[in-house]
């Protein structure tokens, strides 16, 4: 069993969670290894701007989950991993429905970039999430 369980049952208790729930994400995959994750959003009347686009508040809060949880799984219960710092680079306005695609590179586990797509595959726009490792708890 790994620290926060299978990705199967990770999956349906993140959909349920409050902001996926009423935000109108839906995790669609974490990958058996939790290497990569896809999550789905449709721009729903609680995540909408007065533009009618996608409230970028709402694609933070994908982008600032996943990674921490991802890396929890990678290092283990020896290890605390803090969200430090994300940007998100808005290519266009997120209209319609859309989503996002964690990769996980082992090889720089202290930063990684997500993408925001449409679902015909245009980009919405590129986050990138730093974060700081620690050994222990406190």
């Amino acid at each position: 069993m790994t620290v926060l369980g299978s990705p199967t049952k990770v999956r349906l208790r993140l959909n349920l969670w409050s902001p996926f729930l009423f935000l109108a994400f839906g995790l669609s995959d974490i990958a058996e290894g939790w290497s990569k994750v896809n999550v789905v959003h449709g721009v729903g009347r609680f995540d909408r701007n007065a533009n009618g686009s996608a409230f970028g508040g709402a694609l933070f809060v994908m982008v600032d989950t996943f990674f921490p949880l991802m890396m929890m799984h990678h290092l283990g219960r020896g290890y605390r991993v803090w969200s430090r710092a994300a940007t998100v680079d808005f290519v266009a306005p997120g209209r319609g429905n859309g989503g996002l695609r964690c990769l996980l590179n082992r090889l720089r586990w202290s930063a990684f970039e997500c993408r925001l797509m449409l679902t015909n595959s245009r980009a919405r726009g590129i986050a990138r999430k730093f974060v700081r490792l620690a050994e222990g708890w406190p």
